[in-house]
Order: structure tokens, then C-alpha cells, then sequence
């Protein structure tokens, strides 16, 4: 086995490593990177490391250090290696993290020991060596920099990038569990993959709903009870996992808080702790009314045996702290089972309301992120940094996070023909229209036409003067069926194309019409924003379809305005010359129209 621990200049690595060494009754090893590093340059070159060009030190970083570390690990049960992503240059950092390395290691460390405690440990001389201001801002910088950019790394090679803290008793406590017991309790991947596994042998399974316990489907965190019961201070649990850090060696230093207590003061916490929860109704109501017919997992980074109480028989739950507990329940393992899932063709809707749960909502089908109290001001951050996802935010209070929204509120002016409508015809319409019904060309352009024919029915009351915008090129055989729905009522109509924008000149010719702007689909909504921007407030927006999610700044612009539809649909996808729905992509409706899907 080869670990790597990484960390800055003055972190501890040698210390940390030289006492796990010793603690081990195993043949470890520990490689000193920069000391080995040295004496290969002077045995292959003659030179001081310093001394060597760019081409020089990249050999000897990825072909004779690696060859060392591969070549003691057949002599040895562990090897360590303290290792440097990168070192400070200008005013910015050099990485020397090669794929070599990324490559040569089982698993990944980061020693994040704290930016007082380094320059307080570290001697003057060792950080002027390295041309380290002893900084905090800097240290604090050069440490996010390293953990953001390995994080990467690692999850692109499904590893975890572990952590540690300078508490080294229980960083050589925990990495001995890591060591012993890596496959039963942090193969993350694997452990979603039997649990999977069992889940499906056990039930037949196409749909579920995952969702996260605290502050999701409670309105607030019964773990915060728990603790205040016992004597914990709130700040002292929340310290542990400062920063949005949530590895599985925070989780184990959680664990050894919240059970460092005899049984019983255990049990009466729980108890107070149960008495205490508030369960959602408006999360609860959402679920039965939306997802009633699909499986439910509960998973939780919070106390497994408060939700044991509180979740019904036919929920399959996973949760932290236990007693006896084969694996710690991370933002890791949550992505992972998700992951899973969708692998063996489950459609996952997922419900979260924090970081603890991005990667979760990441990897789902739909994904809904809940704020009962308030906003998560990290999850807030995030959100606002990654406006492309898929995530929504139902039940938003006055704050809003910058997220998918979720087309079916109140707040939205909606005609839905389909909802109004028991018509057979509409029912046979809409299903050759449909992504999957593999219906294209004159068939698809009929259907859209005369569903735009059956819209005019209910626009006919809105003026007797219309000006049609077909937003090209999907939305022009539906522009023309309202267009002759209206003529046929005895409307004056007038028709025109956009490719992308409207001018001046465009809108003032229509400006004593009532304005439709048509599509097939609102999606990205980038053309339809940049049109209802220049338009009066009272214009209509008129879909065949509709995603229940929608972009955040056109699901504002649709406020201000009038939304009539065909219908509804749960799927959101990125129109490809694709034959089905799949990782977010699906039948593009301009080529399913117009038979281009094999150009």
C-alpha cells in the first residue's frame, strides 16, 4: 500500500508520519520527498536539486521517485511519502504534482495543519528557505488553493482526499482504521455498490427519492439537540467540519465527540433530541403528492437512531453514530450510492438542503435543495458560482438561492391546456410530441401545429389584433397553428421569424398588438430573455412544452409576464442528435421537426 501525505511547507508531515510508523505493527516505511529528491540529483546529475533545469526536475519526479516508491513498496507492507502540490512562485503558486504521481498512490492525505500553528511551529529559517511569508492570509490561501485543486484530482480517480488536522493522536488513531479496515468502511464507491446491489435483490426497483434528514425533511437539525443535552456547544461540533470540510476523518472525530458518553446520558439524548424535531409538512406533502409511487431513502450525515424513530417501516435508511457502525455516511457516499443508482437505470430525484448534499443533487435526475429557516450561506455561495446545474429551490421564502426554479408556483400566471383539457385528441397530440415517441418530420410538424391550433382557441379572448414571434427554428410550425387558429376566428394577425434578437424597428410596427412569443420549448430561455426584456410587461409567452425547472432569471422575466402552455414536463435537457433522454441530454426538437437528427 502507498499513501501520500501532502501538505505546505511546515504543516508537520514527517512528524505525523514518523509517529504513525512507529504506531503501526506493521513493515512501514517513510519516504522523505524533498531529501530524496536531493540525493537523486546529485547521484544522476551531479547537482544541487535547486541547480537542475525544469526538463531535469520533471524526470526525476516522475521517473526515478516514483520508481523508488513503487520499487520500496515490494519490500515494505506500507510506504509514506510527504509530498508538495505545489510551492510558492511570484505571487502565485508552481504546481509539482505530476500524473506520475497521481497515478502511483493508493490513497491521498492532506495535512491541513493551522496557518498560527505552522508559523508558530515552524522555525523562521525554514519558512525564509522556501520564500514563505509567514502570512496568515497567505498560508490560508496557498492551503485552499492545494485542497481545491487535489479534491479534483481525486474525485476524478474516485478517491478520497482525506483531511487531517494537526491533532495527531487522533489523525494516527483514524489512519490506522483507514489502514485496517479501508474496504468495509471508506471504499466509498464499493460500499455504494453493494448496498445497491443488496437493495436491488431484495426489491424490484425503477424510481426512488433520496433525500437527506436534517434540515430537509426537518425543519431543523435535531443533531444541535442532541448535543446541547450532553453539554456540547453547537460551535464545538460545527469547528470540526470548519471551512465545508466533510471528509471521513471529520466524520470520525465527530463520532468520538457525540458517543464519548456512557449509555444511558447517550439514550436520554436521543430521547430529547426526538422530543425536539420538527418534521416538514410542506417537504412531507411535497413528496406524497409529487413522488408517491417511488422508493424512499432516507440518508443523513446526522444521528441514525433519532430518524430510526421517526421514519416509517418502508423507508431504507442510512445514518452516522452508531455504536457499532461498518461505515461513516459522507458527502462522498451519498454521491456515490446516487451514482449507483442511475447506473443500474433508477431514476433518482434527490432532496438536500447543504453542502453535505451537492454531490448528491449533482448526480440526480431532478434535484430540489430546501430552506426552512434560512439560506445555507456556503450552499448560497455555491449556487451562485454554478448557476448551470439542475438543482431547484422549492418553498423559497423572501431569499432566494441563485438555482433552478420550480415552474409550477404561485407566483407564475400559467394556463396549462393539458391540466384544463380532457380532450382525446390534445392526449394524442401530446404523446407524438413527446421526446420519446420517436415521432418526427410531418408528423411532428402537423402535431405541433394544430396544438397551436387549439391554443389560439383560448388566446382568441385576449385582443382582436396579434403580433406572432416564431422564435426560430423549433417554434415556427407552432407559431403557425396559433397564427391560423387566430385568422380563422377572425383575428388580425401579423407573423414574423426571430433567429436570436428583435431591433427598434420590429418593435414598434407591433406595438398596438398583443404580443405571443411562441416556441416549442422553454429551456436555457436565452433568446426568450433577451426579447421579453424589450417588450411590454403584459406580453404572452406561448410553449408547447415547459421543464418544470427553469433558469432563475427567466423564471423572473415569466413573473412579470403571462405563461400559456401545452403542458408541463418533469424532464430538463440539453437538445443533442440524441434518440433518448439520457445524462442530461435529449432529442434535440428543431431536428425532430425537421428531420435533421442524422445531419
Amino acid at each position: 500500500m502507498k499513501i501520500a501525505i501532502y501538505g505546505i511547507t511546515g504543516a508537520g508531515k514527517d512528524y505525523l508520519i514518523d509517529k504513525l510508523v512507529n504506531s503501526l505493527n506493521l513493515k512501514a516505511l517513510h519516504i522523505k520527498g524533498s531529501t530524496e529528491l536531493y540525493r537523486l540529483a546529485k547521484e544522476k546529475f551531479g547537482k544541487n536539486f535547486k541547480e537542475l533545469n525544469g526538463c531535469q526536475k520533471d524526470e526525476l519526479r516522475k521517473n526515478d521517485f516514483i520508481k523508488l516508491v513503487k520499487a520500496c513498496e515490494l519490500e515494505n507492507d506500507i510506504v509514506f511519502v510527504d509530498g508538495h502540490y505545489a510551492f510558492k512562485k511570484d505571487d502565485g503558486f508552481e504546481v509539482v504534482f505530476t500524473d506520475a504521481d497521481k497515478e502511483c498512490y493508493d490513497h491521498f492525505f492532506y495535512l491541513n495543519t493551522s496557518s498560527k500553528n505552522i508559523i508558530k511551529w515552524s522555525h523562521k529559517n525554514i519558512l525564509d528557505k522556501h520564500g514563505i511569508n509567514a502570512d496568515e492570509n497567505f498560508i490560508n490561501k496557498w492551503k485552499k488553493f492545494e485542497i481545491s485543486q487535489m479534491s479534483k484530482i481525486c474525485s476524478t480517480m474516485q478517491k478520497e482526499l482525506v483531511i487531517l488536522d494537526e491533532d495527531s493522536v487522533t489523525a494516527i488513531e483514524f489512519m490506522r482504521d483507514w489502514i485496517w479496515q479501508f474496504y468495509d468502511k471508506f471504499d466509498y464507491p464499493n460500499i455504494a455498490e453493494r448496498f445497491v446491489e443488496k437493495l436491488l435483490c431484495e426489491q424490484n426497483i425503477s424510481k426512488v427519492i433520496i433525500s437527506d434528514c436534517d434540515k430537509t425533511l426537518s425543519v431543523n437539525d435535531p443533531t444541535y439537540a442532541y448535543c446541547d443535552f450532553l453539554g456540547i456547544k453547537k460551535e464545538e461540533l460545527k469547528r470540526l467540519f470548519e471551512g465545508d470540510i466533510y471528509t471521513s476523518y471529520q466524520f470520525f472525530k465527530a463520532r468520538k465527540m457525540l458517543l464519548n458518553f456512557n449509555t444511558s446520558d447517550i439514550k436520554k439524548a436521543k430521547a430529547y433530541a426526538l422530543s425536539k424535531v420538527q418534521i416538514s409538512k410542506e417537504v412531507d406533502e411535497f413528496i406524497k403528492s409529487k413522488f408517491k409511487e417511488r422508493h424512499f431513502i432516507a440518508i443523513t450525515c446526522g444521528i441514525f437512531d433519532i430518524w430510526n424513530e421517526l421514519l416509517k417501516d418502508n423507508t431504507i435508511l442510512l445514518g452516522n453514530y452508531q455504536k457499532e457502525e461498518n461505515f461513516f455516511i459522507t458527502p462522498l457516499l451519498k454521491k456515490y450510492i446516487t451514482k449507483e443508482l442511475r447506473k443500474n437505470n433508477i431514476s433518482v430525484v434527490a432532496l438536500g438542503d447543504s453542502m453535505t448534499d451537492i454531490f448528491m443533487l449533482n448526480e440526480a435526475d431532478n434535484a430540489y435543495v430546501v430552506a426552512h429557516q434560512k439560506p445555507n450561506d456556503s450552499l448560497e455561495k455555491y449556487l451562485a458560482e454554478h448557476q448551470d446545474g439542475n438543482i431547484v429551490q422549492i418553498f423559497a421564502g423572501e431569499k432566494q438561492y441563485r438555482t433552478m426554479q420550480y415552474i409550477k408556483n404561485e407566483q407564475l400566471k400559467i394556463y396549462d391546456l393539458q391540466s384544463k383539457s380532457k380532450d382525446d385528441e390534445l392526449d394524442s397530440l401530446i404523446a407524438k410530441c413527446k421526446s420519446n415517441s420517436r415521432v418526427g418530420g410531418a408528423k411532428l410538424r402537423k402535431a405541433h401545429q394544430r396544438l397551436g391550433e387549439l391554443m389560439a382557441r383560448r388566446l382568441c379572448d385576449e385582443d382582436d389584433r396579434f403580433a406572432v414571434l416564431a422564435l426560430m427554428r423549433a417554434g415556427m410550425p407552432y407559431a403557425m397553428g396559433i397564427a391560423d387558429g387566430l385568422e380563422a376566428a377572425g383575428k388580425k394577425v401579423a407573423i414574423f421569424f426571430i433567429e436570436k434578437d428583435i431591433d427598434e424597428i420590429l418593435i414598434e410596427s407591433i406595438k398596438d398588438r398583443r404580443v405571443l412569443i411562441v416556441d416549442a420549448v422553454v429551456n436555457s430561455g436565452e433568446t426568450l430573455y433577451k426579447i421579453l426584456n424589450k417588450l411590454p410587461l403584459d406580453s404572452i409567452i406561448t410553449a408547447t412544452v415547459v421543464p418544470e425547472n427553469i433558469p432563475l432569471k427567466v423564471f423572473e422575466i415569466l413573473k412579470r409576464n403571462r405563461l400559456f402552455t401545452v403542458r408541463i414536463s418533469p424532464n430538463r435537457y440539453k437538445g443533442e442528435k440524441v434518440m433518448r433522454i439520457e445524462n442530461g441530454k435529449g432529442p434535440d426538437t428543431g431536428d425532430r421537426l425537421f428531420g435533421t437528427m442524422e445531419l
